[in-house]
Protein backbone atom coordinates (compact mmCIF):
# COMPACT_ATOMS: atom_id res chain seq x y z
CA UNK A 1 0.00 0.00 0.00
CA UNK A 2 2.59 2.57 1.07
CA UNK A 3 4.65 2.07 -2.53
CA UNK A 4 1.28 2.32 -4.33
CA UNK A 5 1.05 5.74 -2.64
CA UNK A 6 4.59 7.21 -3.11
CA UNK A 7 4.20 6.01 -6.90
CA UNK A 8 0.74 7.97 -6.88
CA UNK A 9 2.70 11.31 -5.64
CA UNK A 10 5.34 10.84 -8.33
CA UNK A 11 3.24 10.51 -11.05
CA UNK A 12 1.15 13.76 -10.04
CA UNK A 13 4.11 15.63 -9.62
CA UNK A 14 5.54 14.65 -13.08
CA UNK A 15 1.90 15.92 -14.41
CA UNK A 16 2.25 19.19 -12.46
CA UNK A 17 6.06 19.79 -14.50
CA UNK A 18 4.54 18.95 -17.89
CA UNK A 19 1.35 21.00 -17.41
CA UNK A 20 3.06 23.72 -16.07
CA UNK A 21 6.21 23.34 -19.30
CA UNK A 22 8.67 24.59 -16.36
CA UNK A 23 12.10 24.60 -16.87
CA UNK A 24 15.17 24.29 -14.32
CA UNK A 25 17.41 27.05 -13.32
CA UNK A 26 20.74 26.19 -13.89
CA UNK A 27 22.77 27.51 -11.27
CA UNK A 28 22.29 31.37 -10.10
CA UNK A 29 21.80 32.66 -13.69
CA UNK A 30 18.40 34.40 -14.65
CA UNK A 31 16.81 32.14 -17.73
CA UNK A 32 16.50 32.93 -21.47
CA UNK A 33 13.52 34.89 -21.17
CA UNK A 34 13.86 37.41 -17.99
CA UNK A 35 17.55 37.67 -19.95
CA UNK A 36 15.63 38.90 -22.89
CA UNK A 37 13.37 40.88 -20.71
CA UNK A 38 16.28 43.09 -18.87
CA UNK A 39 18.34 43.67 -21.74
CA UNK A 40 16.72 46.36 -23.39
CA UNK A 41 16.63 48.44 -19.89
CA UNK A 42 19.87 47.63 -19.14
CA UNK A 43 20.90 48.72 -22.39
CA UNK A 44 18.86 52.20 -22.24
CA UNK A 45 21.21 52.56 -18.68
CA UNK A 46 24.53 51.92 -20.67
CA UNK A 47 23.64 55.08 -23.04
CA UNK A 48 22.45 57.31 -20.45
CA UNK A 49 25.46 57.09 -18.54
CA UNK A 50 27.88 57.12 -21.66
CA UNK A 51 25.91 60.02 -23.48
CA UNK A 52 26.03 62.60 -19.96
CA UNK A 53 28.01 65.39 -20.72
CA UNK A 54 29.11 67.30 -17.91
CA UNK A 55 30.63 70.40 -20.24
CA UNK A 56 33.84 71.72 -20.35
CA UNK A 57 34.80 73.91 -17.86
CA UNK A 58 35.56 77.28 -18.99
CA UNK A 59 38.48 79.48 -17.71
CA UNK A 60 37.28 83.29 -15.56
CA UNK A 61 37.40 86.42 -18.16
CA UNK A 62 39.56 89.48 -18.11
CA UNK A 63 39.16 92.56 -19.79
CA UNK A 64 40.78 95.62 -20.33
CA UNK A 65 43.18 97.50 -20.07
CA UNK A 66 41.33 100.50 -19.76
CA UNK A 67 43.43 103.73 -19.86
CA UNK A 68 40.45 106.19 -17.69
CA UNK A 69 38.63 105.48 -14.72
CA UNK A 70 35.48 106.64 -16.68
CA UNK A 71 35.86 103.81 -19.38
CA UNK A 72 36.43 101.60 -17.01
CA UNK A 73 33.49 102.52 -14.66
CA UNK A 74 31.56 102.58 -18.28
CA UNK A 75 32.71 98.61 -18.28
CA UNK A 76 31.93 97.87 -15.16
CA UNK A 77 27.71 98.56 -15.45
CA UNK A 78 27.77 97.04 -18.20
CA UNK A 79 28.87 93.48 -16.48
CA UNK A 80 26.24 94.66 -13.65
CA UNK A 81 23.39 95.00 -15.59
CA UNK A 82 24.29 91.55 -17.33
CA UNK A 83 24.36 90.07 -14.31
CA UNK A 84 27.92 89.27 -13.26
CA UNK A 85 30.23 89.49 -10.44
CA UNK A 86 33.26 91.46 -11.01
CA UNK A 87 36.88 92.53 -9.24
CA UNK A 88 38.51 95.73 -10.23
CA UNK A 89 42.48 95.55 -11.09
CA UNK A 90 44.54 98.24 -11.30
CA UNK A 91 48.21 98.73 -12.16
CA UNK A 92 50.84 101.28 -11.79
CA UNK A 93 52.25 103.80 -13.95
CA UNK A 94 55.92 102.29 -15.18
CA UNK A 95 57.84 103.39 -17.95
CA UNK A 96 58.64 101.66 -21.25
CA UNK A 97 61.68 102.19 -22.55
CA UNK A 98 62.54 101.92 -26.33
CA UNK A 99 65.48 102.40 -28.57
CA UNK A 100 64.36 104.10 -31.53
CA UNK A 101 66.33 104.60 -35.23
CA UNK A 102 66.72 108.19 -36.71
CA UNK A 103 67.58 110.15 -39.27
CA UNK A 104 68.06 113.79 -38.30
CA UNK A 105 67.54 116.51 -36.45
CA UNK A 106 67.81 118.39 -39.69
CA UNK A 107 69.26 121.73 -39.89
CA UNK A 108 66.16 123.01 -42.50
CA UNK A 109 63.52 121.82 -44.34
CA UNK A 110 65.29 121.20 -47.30
CA UNK A 111 67.87 118.76 -45.69
CA UNK A 112 64.45 116.74 -44.32
CA UNK A 113 62.67 116.66 -47.31
CA UNK A 114 65.79 115.02 -49.42
CA UNK A 115 65.80 112.73 -46.49
CA UNK A 116 62.46 111.83 -46.79
CA UNK A 117 62.49 111.43 -50.67
CA UNK A 118 65.88 109.09 -50.72
CA UNK A 119 63.99 106.87 -47.82
CA UNK A 120 61.15 106.72 -50.36
CA UNK A 121 62.90 105.98 -52.78
CA UNK A 122 64.26 102.92 -51.59
CA UNK A 123 61.78 101.73 -49.88
CA UNK A 124 62.07 102.45 -46.30
CA UNK A 125 59.03 103.49 -44.43
CA UNK A 126 59.41 106.52 -41.85
CA UNK A 127 57.27 108.80 -39.48
CA UNK A 128 57.87 112.04 -38.78
CA UNK A 129 58.54 112.98 -34.84
CA UNK A 130 59.54 116.55 -33.37
CA UNK A 131 62.32 116.06 -30.73
CA UNK A 132 63.20 118.43 -28.67
CA UNK A 133 66.05 119.11 -31.01
CA UNK A 134 63.94 119.84 -33.93
CA UNK A 135 62.36 117.39 -36.47
CA UNK A 136 63.35 113.82 -36.88
CA UNK A 137 62.23 110.63 -38.99
CA UNK A 138 62.02 107.76 -36.82
CA UNK A 139 62.64 104.61 -39.08
CA UNK A 140 61.63 101.71 -36.47
CA UNK A 141 61.58 101.31 -32.79
CA UNK A 142 63.36 98.75 -31.09
CA UNK A 143 62.90 96.96 -27.48
CA UNK A 144 66.94 96.10 -27.80
CA UNK A 145 69.34 98.73 -28.29
CA UNK A 146 71.81 96.12 -30.00
CA UNK A 147 69.11 95.22 -32.24
CA UNK A 148 68.64 98.88 -33.07
CA UNK A 149 72.31 99.58 -33.38
CA UNK A 150 72.67 97.14 -36.14
CA UNK A 151 70.17 98.31 -38.02
CA UNK A 152 71.22 101.48 -38.21
CA UNK A 153 75.00 100.44 -38.79
CA UNK A 154 73.05 98.45 -42.49
CA UNK A 155 71.67 102.36 -43.05
CA UNK A 156 75.00 103.77 -42.56
CA UNK A 157 76.02 101.62 -45.25
CA UNK A 158 73.10 102.73 -47.91
CA UNK A 159 74.51 106.36 -47.36
CA UNK A 160 72.29 107.58 -44.43
CA UNK A 161 73.21 109.17 -41.40
CA UNK A 162 70.96 107.20 -39.14
CA UNK A 163 71.76 107.21 -35.58
CA UNK A 164 70.19 105.84 -31.80
CA UNK A 165 68.10 107.35 -29.49
CA UNK A 166 66.22 106.59 -26.42
CA UNK A 167 62.31 106.65 -26.53
CA UNK A 168 60.96 106.58 -22.89
CA UNK A 169 56.82 106.77 -22.36
CA UNK A 170 55.07 106.52 -19.39
CA UNK A 171 52.43 103.55 -19.40
CA UNK A 172 49.38 103.60 -17.19
CA UNK A 173 47.50 103.66 -14.50
CA UNK A 174 45.77 100.78 -16.18
CA UNK A 175 42.68 99.05 -15.31
CA UNK A 176 41.37 95.95 -15.55
CA UNK A 177 38.22 93.96 -14.71
CA UNK A 178 37.67 90.14 -13.63
CA UNK A 179 34.28 88.07 -14.14
CA UNK A 180 35.23 85.36 -11.21
CA UNK A 181 32.24 83.31 -12.55
CA UNK A 182 33.07 80.41 -14.39
CA UNK A 183 31.96 81.33 -17.87
CA UNK A 184 30.24 79.62 -20.57
CA UNK A 185 31.24 79.57 -24.17
CA UNK A 186 27.54 81.46 -25.12
CA UNK A 187 28.19 83.85 -22.31
CA UNK A 188 31.80 84.06 -23.58
CA UNK A 189 30.99 84.78 -27.14
CA UNK A 190 28.56 87.64 -25.33
CA UNK A 191 31.04 89.46 -23.40
CA UNK A 192 33.61 89.46 -26.59
CA UNK A 193 31.03 91.25 -28.93
CA UNK A 194 30.61 94.27 -26.46
CA UNK A 195 31.89 97.21 -27.06
CA UNK A 196 33.87 98.27 -23.62
CA UNK A 197 34.39 102.10 -25.14
CA UNK A 198 38.28 101.61 -24.91
CA UNK A 199 40.92 100.55 -27.80
CA UNK A 200 43.03 99.10 -25.70
CA UNK A 201 40.19 96.77 -23.99
CA UNK A 202 40.13 93.24 -25.05
CA UNK A 203 38.63 89.43 -23.35
CA UNK A 204 41.15 87.40 -21.76
CA UNK A 205 40.77 83.46 -20.27
CA UNK A 206 42.37 83.72 -17.03
CA UNK A 207 42.24 80.91 -14.45
CA UNK A 208 39.51 80.59 -12.11
CA UNK A 209 41.13 81.30 -8.53
CA UNK A 210 40.34 78.16 -5.62
CA UNK A 211 36.83 77.72 -4.63
CA UNK A 212 34.74 79.46 -7.68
Amino acid sequence: MKWFFFLLLLANGALYLWTTNYTPLAGTGTGPALEERNRPALALLGEVESGTDTGEMLNCVRIGPFATEETMARASRQLVNRGYGLTRQKISTREVRNFQVILGPFGSDIARDNARSRLEGQGIDYAPQQGAAGQVLVLRTFARERAAGEFAAGLTGKGFEASVQLAVRTLGPLGWLEVPDVVTQERHDELAAINWGDAMARLQQIPCKEGQ
